[in-house]
C-alpha cells in the first residue's frame, strides 16, 4: 500500500514494493 500527496491531494493505492513510482503514477492515478 502506498500513500502519496499528489497535486495537493492525498492518494492511497495498492502496488507491489518493487513497482517504480513512474508506473504507479501512470497506472493508478492516470498521470503522465
Amino acid at each position: 500500500m502506498a500513500k502519496l500527496n499528489v497535486n495537493g491531494r492525498v492518494v492511497e493505492f495498492a502496488v507491489e514494493d518493487d513497482t517504480p513510482l513512474l508506473w504507479a503514477l501512470r497506472e493508478h492515478l492516470d498521470l503522465t
